[in-house]
């Protein structure tokens, strides 16, 4: 946990090898601008926080062997932009990317979702706007407050999900 927490990293080289990142990693890193673990194989999880408060980052790619993203990791890094998610995508926590108010398309569509959280887009200060969302139609369950407080322009249901949060 917390291995480069609150460093002035810029750029980091992530080695193939990488099968998990704990919590906090990357944490409170400003100057850390982008994520690429597109060659990461090995990568099934993510936990908590990682790139919580990563100010600078503007755009991740995500390894085809993602399953699992655990709570808060991208939560108040406002310039995100895009993030490309892989089709092996099961699970979402809880507030992965909450205040990132320059986040502006969400497709969701390729993976294979089935559970996500809450409160993974909702906005506390500003009203954001999400131009598009498109979820996969894997998806059967959305947690509480996900598009809380946000413009959100076209959204696309799945046709079987069974389990609908309040918001």
């Amino acid at each position: 946990d917390s291995v480069f927490n609150q460093t002035p990293l810029s750029g980091i080289v992530i080695p193939t090898s990488l099968s998990g990142l704990a919590n906090t990693t990357f944490k409170d890193s400003p100057n850390l601008t982008g994520l690429d673990f597109s060659l990461c194989s090995s990568l099934t999880g993510i936990g908590n926080e990682n790139f919580m408060n990563c100010d600078s980052i503007t755009g991740i790619v995500l390894p085809n062997s993602l399953q699992v993203i655990g709570n808060s990791n991208f939560k108040d890094s406002n310039l995100i932009e895009e993030v490309t998610f892989p089709t092996s995508l099961e699970y979402m926590g809880d507030e992965n990317f909450r205040n990132c108010s320059g986040l502006a398309f969400v497709d969701l569509s390729n993976s294979s979702l089935i559970e996500m959280g809450s409160r993974n887009f909702i906005e506390d200060t500003n009203t954001k706007t999400i131009f598009a969302m498109n979820l996969p139609d894997s998806l059967q369950i959305i947690g509480d407050e996900n598009f809380k407080e946000i413009n959100l322009n076209t959204l696309k249901l799945p046709t079987g999900f069974k389990v609908l949060g309040d918001s």
